[in-house]
């Protein structure tokens, strides 16, 4: 439209410009004529002005919307959108009272790490012990483990293979004996082993820097103290230049079941 417009306007300007030579060129010389060229005049500066009045309105509009946004982009990068998330749902939270703590020990920790392993890694069978310890004030009772080494590559989709650790049926939970607490002087530790048997490429995969695998101990506690019943998930694995498994993202993460 705008520049439609500017033809328009080029056209009467064109016309009107046209119309002044000729009267120059060509004086009228009856009165019917120079009515003529007055009238010509009049309705070409008509038109011009009518244009002109049309395109100073369109740029006006124009003009305002994008002040409009101009605003608008101000006012977000002073002050930025207000995000409104809905509060998480949480499980029941632990109760501090008469209630005690399962923590999952490292599995290169010299407290339950055994003879033959597992670091450093080697060709063949490695040995792997995952165990809980009650760190709390409480007994812990009813205990049931399921527990699962293996080599998995790396980088991996954590929450995968946990979820798939879970649903394995070939991985039924296990019961385990009471845990008194730690400070009690007693034994306080619930272990199982694993034997990992790697090859030499294996071995090389998990030990290389960037890695290129990893050995994962996934395990889920269920137990019950004096204030209700609960589940510890854990998850550690060994990779690269470590000299301890580090932590997946569900490590030692407890919730109340009841």
């Amino acid at each position: 439209m705008d520049i439609l417009l500017a033809v328009f306007i080029f056209l009467v300007t064109a016309a009107t410009g046209y119309l002044g030579v000729r009267v120059t060129l060509h004086p009228a010389e009856t009165d019917r004529e120079k009515a003529g060229y007055k009238i010509a005049f009049a309705v070409l500066t008509f038109i011009a002005a009518g244009l002109i009045a049309w395109q100073t309105a369109m740029n006006r509009t124009e003009q305002e919307k994008l002040n409009t946004q101009l605003n608008k982009i101000q006012k977000n990068t002073e002050t930025p959108p207000q995000v409104t998330v809905n509060p998480e749902i949480k499980i029941l939270p632990s109760e501090a009272k008469s209630h005690t703590h399962l923590s999952f020990i490292n599995p290169a920790s010299p407290l339950i790490r055994s003879t033959t392993g597992p670091l450093p890694l080697r060709d063949g069978d490695n040995t792997v012990n995952i165990a809980f310890q009650n760190v709390g004030n409480s007994l812990v009772q009813n205990c049931k483990m399921m527990q699962f080494v293996s080599k998995y590559p790396y980088p991996v989709d954590e929450t995968k293979i946990f979820r798939d650790f879970l649903a394995s049926k070939d991985k039924a939970s296990q019961p385990c004996a009471d845990m008194v607490p730690t400070n009690s002087g007693q034994s306080a530790t619930a272990l199982q082993t694993f034997h990992v048997t790697l090859g030499k490429n294996d071995v090389s995969e998990i030990e290389s820097v960037p890695p290129k695998a990893q050995i994962c101990a996934l395990a889920r506690t269920i137990w019950t103290d004096e204030s209700g019943r609960y589940q510890t998930d854990a998850c550690k694995c060994f990779r690269g230049d470590n000299t301890q498994f580090v932590d997946c993202f569900v490590h030692n993460n407890e919730v109340r079941l009841k």
